[in-house]
């Protein structure tokens, strides 16, 4: 397994989908919050 596949390779893989599944929640999570309150703010002046 010299040229092949090794453990380190995949744990380097496996950690940097976790850093960027954190970036991603990061920033879709105030994302959903923003869109949540400002949609209940237009519902508001709309009554």
């Amino acid at each position: 397994m010299s040229d092949g596949v090794t453990i380190n390779r995949i744990a380097g893989l496996v950690g940097e989908a976790l850093i960027m599944t954190g970036v991603g929640l990061a920033v879709a999570i105030p994302a959903v919050l923003a869109y949540k309150g400002s949609s209940q703010k237009m519902e508001n002046k709309a009554r």
